[in-house]
């Protein structure tokens, strides 16, 4: 350590007396107070928030036009499978039963499924 120097020590008490004396004061700008309405807001919601699929939007939905939204979308590409299909295909594919008659059929379902608009 240094040793003491006593022309120093005016500087050393100025220098205490500037640090303790620093105020500190709110500031508030546009996009702050922006930023802070918007998380009260995420934080507070009980919509979930969905992102775009080519942007980088949120949407604030509820859980039925999710659901529907979803719906639509993947509906859009697929069909919907009839019932009957549905619990066949689901019993053969528990009980792996699937043989290769039931995998062309499986096969040529999905080809039509795909080819139509």
């Amino acid at each position: 350590m240094p040793a003491h120097n006593d022309e120093l020590d005016n500087f050393e008490s100025d220098l205490y007396d500037m640090i303790k004396n620093i105020e500190f004061r709110n500031q508030h700008d546009e996009f702050q107070d922006q930023l802070r309405q918007d998380i009260k807001k995420i934080n507070s919601s009980t919509k979930a928030f969905i992102q775009a699929d080519k942007s980088t939007n949120f949407y604030e939905v509820n859980k039925p036009m999710h659901d529907k939204l979803l719906m639509d979308n993947l509906t859009s590409t697929y069909k919907k499978l009839t019932l009957t299909l549905s619990a066949t295909l689901t019993t053969k594919l528990k009980t792996s039963q699937l043989t290769s008659s039931s995998t062309t059929e499986l096969n040529a379902w999905q080809n039509d499924k795909l080819s139509s608009p």
